[in-house]
């Protein structure tokens, strides 16, 4: 199938049990990380190296103008935990924030040296309307969140999936690099001492 230009790198888990740092087990937390912070490494590394061995062929074939126009992105789907934590989930919102604040800005300096118009972005949505999201849906867990958006409602994945078209793409998205691209309506934070 040749070589692969975009790589979406959007799994992860988020248990459902909350459990406080003080009582989160060591297991809870490498699992998380493992999945959510270490799995994105392998992929992007995965990608990495078949793009490297395309591109070195590129060059030594001297198809500069090829390689020049090559587009190599990657988008990460993130988490606004990364930003405003999340009571309960620890180690969800650290694996979201190492993501995004470590690892998506350190990759944008280095696909550059692979694929000279490299790109690498993260969108980073809020509640979004899916299976994962349905059971705090159903006990109005999600009424917290959006009274911290202006808009007041939870996106659609349709929403997600435009934002990843328009940072994958070379022409909607190819002078866009190291972005976040919030998709939380605006949310500017989380409700605390709702006890």
């Amino acid at each position: 199938f040749g070589v692969i230009q975009i790589l979406i790198a959007n799994h992860g888990i988020y248990p459902n049990e909350d459990v406080f740092t003080v009582d989160m087990p060591l297991e809870r937390w490498k699992k998380v990380l493992d999945v959510n912070l270490t799995g994105i490494f392998l992929f992007c590394r995965e990608y990495l190296r078949q793009l490297r061995s395309h591109t070195d062929h590129l060059r030594k074939s001297k198809r500069s103008v090829e390689l020049e126009r090559f587009n190599a992105a990657i988008v990460m789907v993130g988490s606004t935990a990364a930003i405003f934590g999340e009571r309960g989930h620890s180690a969800y919102s650290a694996s979201k924030s190492g993501m995004v604040y470590g690892f998506m800005r350190s990759l944008k300096n280095e696909i550059v040296d692979i694929a000279p118009l490299g790109r690498v972005n993260v969108t980073q949505p809020g509640w979004v309307q899916t299976p994962m999201a349905e059971e705090a849906v159903r006990n109005g867990v999600h009424i917290q969140a959006l009274h911290t958006s202006p808009m007041k409602k939870i996106a659609q994945p349709d929403d997600v999936a435009m934002a990843i078209l328009m940072l994958s793409s070379a022409v909607s998205g190819g002078h866009l690099t190291g972005v976040l691209l919030d998709l939380a309506g605006g949310m500017e934070g989380r409700f605390l001492n709702t006890r």
